[in-house]
């Protein structure tokens, strides 16, 4: 299945629930494990602004 197959097949199956919200499937249960990556992206907690201006320059408004 294609990365486009799949968001596609996602979407009619939330769609198809909001639409029947009575309407019980069966749902398979999933698990994703945490990796560390390393260090952090952003050296301290920065605002949105501050990110944007970091990842784009100051030209991104």
């Amino acid at each position: 299945m294609t990365f486009k197959e799949a968001i596609n097949e996602i979407l009619s199956l939330g769609l198809d629930a909001w639409d029947n919200p009575g309407v019980q499937t069966e749902q398979k249960r999933t698990w994703t494990t945490p990796r560390d990556l390393g260090g952090q992206v952003l050296p301290y907690q920065a605002s949105t602004a501050e990110m944007l201006a970091l990842a784009e320059g100051e030209d991104y408004k």
